[in-house]
């Protein structure tokens, strides 16, 4: 019985060449993936800090507007609410009515 076509006997050193050719083509592809890698994490890191930036002048922007507006804090759930408020808008706690610092 003979061999088909696509079988045929091939050379070891073509073999050899082939093997070659797939271990740099894996290799290019390792580094592909590294490449990438770094770069996700380069950017992920450059906008981490740029969001955590914008949170810190959100949060100081909602202390200036509090203080402001005068208004208390509700220990339980920590709404806001105006200085006059005898209970919270949000849950009903009752409101000390000094007015508290808030850490949001």
């Amino acid at each position: 019985m003979s061999k088909p076509e696509n079988l045929r006997q091939i050379p070891q050193d073509e073999i050899g060449r082939m093997e070659q050719e797939l271990s740099r083509m894996e290799m290019n592809l390792y580094d592909s993936y590294c490449e990438v890698g770094k770069a996700i994490l380069e950017t992920a890191e450059t906008e981490g800090r740029k969001i955590n930036d914008l949170v810190d002048q959100i949060i100081d922007a909602r202390r200036r507007l509090v203080d402001a507006k005068e208004e208390i804090y509700c220990p339980e759930c920590t709404e806001h609410n105006d200085r006059n408020s005898l209970y919270c808008k949000r849950c009903g706690q009752k409101l000390d009515k000094k007015r508290e610092d808030c850490d949001t």
